[in-house]
């Protein structure tokens, strides 16, 4: 069995549709299937990053009809007729959806695993998987048990995503070393972060430690007793790594999301779309302050994510149904 997945990873647009395909990839993989990837707008940085984990890359569509299936993970494909294209290239079909706002899903997969689209009306696609409990994450995240959170805070993690275009983690950094400058602080920064090298030459306290290129972030995160994360999808990580955490809206895109992750968990955001929120040190000082709260934050969004959706779509993928 022959697959590919579209997918792209820059500076301007993160990593995220990258690594929750890989996620799935992987898995298929494991199966005995072949995948590769297709990117046809990606930097060198992430085209760099699936071939270190052993994925073959092609920077443009293949001439006919080779693959079994497809996965198309893209906000650039964003109607109907850009869908449907991509069967001149593969018998089947899968699309993950995070705006629900084509005409018409007249596919074989639709994964749409935000919360509160269970309800969607996707009525032209052959399967519907919907809902957190198809979150596809990596597999360090398959079997973490719940943890109640710490009493008393000492780790904080930092991690706004692959790119972090604005440099937000120096403005967070710089008000939470002086707010509170005895706590630990692991600094995630992504593959294609332009800032990097700048911020590790910036900071040489003791209590600040930066990671490039993780391959254990699930370690890191059960080590972590407050996350701050960009609204992505690093959210659902630390739901099923059970880590209280508060959200920083980086993109329009995420809004939605995290509004319904507020309404489903009472995460805690806030919003820097328009430049960086002063309000994120008192967000952050209710998080810190209250064990109660941040107990039962911990819970809920444990809850809503348990880790396993990349093999759940993957086993429909391999099976038979589609």
């Amino acid at each position: 069995m022959n697959g590919a997945i579209f997918a792209d990873g820059s500076e301007k647009i993160g990593m995220g549709h990258i690594i929750r395909t890989m996620a799935i990839g992987d898995k298929l993989k494991n199966k005995g299937v072949n995948v590769e990837y297709i990117c046809t707008n990606s930097s060198l940085a992430a085209f760099l990053y699936l071939k270190n984990k052993n994925y073959k890359v092609n920077n443009k569509m293949p001439l006919e009809q080779k693959f079994d299936f497809m996965i198309v993970d893209s906000y650039e494909v964003n109607t109907t007729e850009k869908l449907q294209y991509f069967y001149m290239f593969a018998k089947k079909l899968i699309y993950i959806d995070d705006l629900n706002c084509l005409n018409s899903y007249n596919i074989d997969v639709i994964v749409n695993y935000s919360v509160g689209t269970e309800n969607l009306n996707y009525k032209d696609a052959k399967i519907r998987l919907l809902g957190p409990k198809y979150v596809p994450l990596r597999e360090q995240f398959d079997d973490l048990r719940f943890n109640e959170p710490q009493i008393k805070v000492e780790k904080i993690l930092l991690t706004l995503g692959a790119a972090d275009e604005y440099n937000f983690t120096k403005n967070i950094l710089d008000e939470l070393l002086k707010a509170y400058p005895n706590l630990s602080y692991n600094i995630v920064l992504g593959v294609t972060n332009l800032h990097r090298d700048k911020l590790i030459l910036s900071y040489k306290s003791e209590n600040v430690n930066f990671y490039c290129n993780v391959d254990n972030m699930a370690s890191i995160m059960k080590e972590s007793h407050i996350a701050i994360s960009a609204g992505g999808s690093t959210i659902y990580e630390l739901c099923a790594a059970s880590v209280p955490t508060l959200a920083i809206v980086t993109a329009i895109n995420q809004l939605k999301f995290i509004n319904e992750m507020h309404k489903n968990t009472k995460l805690l955001f806030t919003n820097f779309t328009n430049g960086y929120d002063a309000n994120f040190i008192e967000k952050f000082n209710i998080l810190y302050s209250d064990v109660d709260f941040r107990r039962q934050l911990t819970y809920n969004m444990n809850y809503l994510v348990d880790g396993k959706g990349a093999s759940r779509i993957a086993e429909v993928i391999k099976g038979d149904n589609i």
